[in-house]
């Protein structure tokens, strides 16, 4: 799907993000490999692994010696992927689980796409993934009334308001029924794309993840300078897991 004119890129057969592409793909592609960047209750980083390395390096391939994306100028704005794949400019681009209803709920019915998870890594263990985005709902220590924040909570989180905020703002729930439910089969019988989205949803990866703020600022850059050539994979996987162990680690405030 790549096509070049004389050195340079002019079709992304895979339109890549400069590094890793954000803390969230990189746990993806991580999971691929039967592994993942953390334990199962998030309280340990899992970067200096042997499975991690082999993740780096495999994205570090893909940007700097496969040639099979376009680069921006350095300190260029990165371009909107899912626009330059509708406009044929790319062929493949990353994006979360729910994209259909995100970037491609309106566009002209005789465009076609598709999506899949990270293909799985092809060593012992490896899965499909993915990194679906999913919006946590809390309350803060001292509620005064945590009773009905949990009844609320239920509520909103209920089958009733998600096929509500489906109708108003084309998004999705974490909830089998909801996949079941007719408001939303419909959607997908001239839109088949939309049912991939159920099938994401039920693949190994979701975010945010345990300090994910903080992680996001303070490791995502030593992983993007890996990607991209800057540092040594080894050197900075080894200090990105030694800073992540810490962030994850310090008390709550």
């Amino acid at each position: 799907m790549t096509k070049k004119e004389g050195n340079d890129v002019s079709v992304s057969g895979f339109l890549l993000s400069p590094g890793v592409g954000g803390l969230a793909r990189w746990a993806g592609w991580v999971l691929t490999t039967g592994t993942g960047a953390y334990d199962a209750e998030q309280f340990k980083a899992q970067y200096n692994t042997e499975q991690a390395r082999d993740t780096l390096q495999f994205l570090f391939d893909l940007w700097n010696k496969e040639e099979i994306s376009a680069k921006n100028p350095e300190g260029g704005a990165v371009p909107d992927h899912y626009k330059l794949l509708q406009a044929n400019q790319a062929g493949m681009h990353h994006d979360i689980s729910s994209t259909p209803t995100l970037r491609y709920f309106t566009v002209p019915r005789d465009f076609k796409y598709w999506q899949i998870g990270f293909p799985a890594h092809d060593g012992a263990g490896g899965q499909f993934a993915t990194s679906s985005w999913m919006n946590p709902v809390v309350t803060p220590l001292g509620a005064g009334n945590p009773d009905g924040a949990v009844e609320f909570i239920n509520w909103f989180c209920g089958l009733e308001v998600a096929i509500v905020r489906l109708e108003l703002i084309k998004t999705v729930a974490p909830r089998h029924d909801f996949f079941a439910d007719p408001a939303w089969t419909q959607g997908y019988t001239d839109q088949p794309v939309l049912k991939t989205i159920e099938d994401l949803a039920n693949l190994p990866g979701v975010y945010p993840y345990r300090r994910f703020l903080k992680q996001n600022a303070e490791i995502r850059p030593m992983l993007d300078d890996a990607a991209m050539g800057k540092t040594d994979i080894a050197t900075a996987l080894a200090q990105a897991d030694e800073r992540a162990n810490q962030i994850l680690n310090e008390p709550a405030e």
